[in-house]
């Protein structure tokens, strides 16, 4: 299977990590030369390395500097312990002995030793002419790895549904003295999206309490407010109905304000007020006004509003408003099941009012639950569940005044999801409406938790991730990162290494740094070790490819000491930004550890605006330019560009990359000649003082004492800032 590249480095071990049982890696190796011959594998010299077995390994030594140097695993530190079981030779791709392997080692340019271990005593790989070029071979069996965290596939943001609630607050309570009709409770419609495993708490409004009271101070209530409350969500709260005025000798008592104002109640001269409800004008609108209660005459109070309509007139008792069709939310079949709404006919309303009482022709209540008003029979209270208003109470009849309703919250949501509920006295469902459920939350005081496989991120069940072939983890007994095949964990090979978010002011990235110029407001050197001693002709607060970038201006550059660690092996990394194509001269790029004389130094990089080419020059000393890198790459005025360009001193080549990706390669059999008046310069050619220096921005310049490896090219020219 392929294996994704990890995004995560730095939890890595560099050391020793390799892949365990079924899944092969290769180890490149190459001879350094300098001190003495040393195997260097996969770019690190003389390592130890872990050879699981199960597994299968190959040593890779196709590169020239291994031509004297074949490799061989050995019980011993000599070629008379060599060990064979379970290695295959290969030159050229055909398979041969030992022996073969040996005598024709020299001559072949593809060499190979394929590596499937059982039960091996314990190992070296040795070169089988030469002592003292490699190390030791662990053969620790491998195990799957079982503690760890799970990298998530893809994003980590936790399931989430979109909600449809109704809620309903409780209706508003009623008098039994010629009282107009209670309000119904305010009433929202709306969605919200609801997180997994974030606790919901919802409260149901109680319908308003009723008074017996017969002059004039009722202990009538307001209905109360039902809520919706979490840490994700802002509060929503549902205002309880208005209570019913009453009739007074005097003047009648105005209606309670609410979501659905109360009805006022009738008086001897002037009719009372009906209460204000939280009307279309009000956001977010929940209901309406009551009616006003009657002027004299047989006392009649005015209805209740309802959640669609004001109450009524009061030429007889007042009517309580009509409640809102909620049927979309919750069909009328589950509706009556769960004893919520008025059911009529396929319509479910919610939140009616309460009808005015009357000595006669008391007013009916609202379609939704509304209590009709009382007469010489008691008043109607608001139905349970849909939040109407108490009918008002009529005169001289005691004890017939009315309760509000109880509200109600519904629920609707994809029936992919589950909730889990606590706390509530009464509840039903969830119903099951095409591709919806329906909770119905009836009384109390509760909670509600949503799981199930979230729409965006890793999928759960049961609490635990569904695992898929490919995920990632990091091992926290371990400190390696591991891989998941569908069946066990693997831990990663650590050879590759590419970009993470926040590099770029990383001194060490992606390895060993010599110095790094992120020229944001100066030529200082991040990496705190070679800053510039002098900056003419620069300014740099230019928009960067990261934050700030050095404009350069012809002639201008940023120069530096000799910088001590760079002799041979060299790589140069920065970000390019062309600002002309007009001037006569090339533009140099960098010159590391040059003199005066024109192509001296280990490395001197040139770019040629007027043809778009390129050449890259190891210097010898000498003002020759004999020996180059010459390749046409043209860039394009005011675009960023990636440019890389590695020196290997022990096989001379010389490589140039472009936005990651390699676009030549050259042997370059020149000897750096370094001497003690040498300097380095960015954007400029040492030798001269006018002609030859960059016009245009840099930015992110980065130099090493090694050759990178094309992985950690392409790391460099896809990092980002933090």
């Amino acid at each position: 299977m392929a294996i994704t590249k990890v995004t995560t480095p730095e939890l890595i071990d560099l050391s020793n990590n390799q892949l365990v049982t079924g899944v092969s890696t290769t180890y490149n190796i190459t001879v350094i030369s300098s001190g003495g011959n040393k195997y260097a594998v996969n770019g690190v010299q003389q390592p130890d390395i872990t050879l699981i077995p199960g597994t299968i390994y190959i040593i890779n030594q196709d590169d020239s500097t291994n031509n004297a140097h074949p490799l061989i695993l050995s019980t011993s530190s000599g070629a008379a312990g060599v060990y064979s079981t379970g290695v295959t030779y290969s030159l050229n791709g055909a398979n041969v002995s030992y022996a073969s392997y040996i005598s024709g080692f020299a001559a072949a340019t593809q060499r190979r030793l394929t590596i499937n271990l059982s039960s091996p005593p314990t190992l070296s790989y040795i070169c089988y002419y030469h002592s003292g070029m490699g190390s030791n071979v662990s053969t620790t069996p491998g195990t799957a790895n079982t503690d760890g965290v799970v990298l998530p596939k893809g994003s980590t943001v936790p399931g989430s549904v979109s909600v449809e609630y109704l809620a309903v607050a409780g209706g508003g309570g009623t008098s039994n003295y010629n009282g107009g009709g209670g309000g119904a409770g305010g009433l929202l419609n709306a969605s919200i999206t609801m997180n997994d495993n974030v606790t919901y708490t919802i409260v149901i409004g109680e319908g308003g309490a009723l008074s017996n009271n017969t002059e004039p101070s009722p202990a009538t209530s307001n209905g109360d407010d039902s809520t919706l409350n979490g840490s994700d969500i802002t509060l929503v709260t549902v205002t309880g109905g208005g209570k019913g005025g009453l009739r007074s000798s005097a003047a009648g008592t105005e209606g309670g304000d609410g979501g659905s104002g109360g009805g006022g109640g009738s008086t001897s001269s002037t009719g009372a007020t009906p209460g204000a409800g939280n009307t279309p004008s009000t956001s977010p609108s929940q209901g309406f006004a009551g009616g006003v209660g009657a002027d004299g005459g047989s006392y009649r109070g005015g209805g209740g509003g309802g959640a669609g309509a004001a109450g009524g007139s009061s030429a007889s008792g007042g009517s309580g408003g009509v409640g809102l069709d909620m049927s979309a939310v919750i069909n009328n079949t589950n509706a009556a099941t769960a004893s919520v709404g008025e059911v009529s006919g396929s319509t479910v309303y919610f939140a009616g009012g309460g009808g005015a009482g009357a000595n006669s022709s008391a007013g009916s209540g609202g379609l939704g639950g509304g209590g009709d008003g009382g007469t010489s029979s008691p008043a109607g209270q608001g139905t349970e569940g849909t939040g109407g208003g108490g009918g008002g109470g009529s005169y001289p009849y005691a004890l017939n005044a009315a309760k509000g309703g109880r509200g109600v919250v519904i629920l609707r949501y994809d029936a992919s999801r589950t909730v889990t509920t606590s706390g509530f006295t009464a509840e039903a469902g969830p119903y099951t409406e095409g591709d919806y459920k329906v909770l119905v939350l009836k009384q109390g005081t509760g909670t509600v938790t949503f799981s199930g496989t979230p729409t965006v991120g890793r999928p759960v069940t049961g609490g635990s991730y569904i695992l898929e072939d490919g995920e990632f983890r990091y091992n926290t007994v371990t400190k390696k990162v591991e891989y998941y095949d569908g069946v066990g964990w693997f831990t990663l090979d650590s050879t590759t290494v590419v970009p993470q978010a926040g590099t770029t002011g990383v001194c060490n990235y992606p390895t060993t740094a010599v110095a790094l110029y992120q020229f944001e407001s100066n030529g200082n050197d991040t990496c705190g070790n070679w800053n510039s001693t002098s900056e003419p002709g620069i300014t740099y607060f230019t928009p960067g490819k990261f934050g700030y970038a050095a404009n350069f201006t012809e002639p201008s550059g940023v120069y530096l000491p000799k910088i001590t660690p760079i002799t041979n092996d060299v790589s140069v990394s920065g970000w390019l930004r062309l600002g002309s194509t007009t001037t006569s001269n090339g533009l140099r790029f960098i010159e590391i550890n040059a003199t005066t004389v024109g192509w001296s130094g280990v490395l001197c990089v040139f770019y040629a605006p007027s043809n778009g080419e390129w050449k890259v020059r190891v210097g010898d000393g000498s003002s020759s330019e004999t020996t180059v890198l010459t390749h046409i790459y043209t860039l394009t005025q005011a675009v960023w560009y990636n440019v890389c360009v590695t020196r290997n001193d022990s096989s001379n080549v010389t490589k140039l990359y472009i936005n990651g990706s390699e676009v030549d390669s050259e042997t370059i059999s020149a000897t750096p000649a370094v001497q003690a008046s040498a300097i380095s310069v960015i954007g400029r050619y040492v030798g001269s003082s006018t002609g030859y220096s960059w016009v245009g921005d840099m930015d992110q310049i980065r130099l090493f004492s090694s050759v990178l490896t094309s992985d950690q090219v392409t790391a460099l020219a896809e990092e980002t800032a933090p």
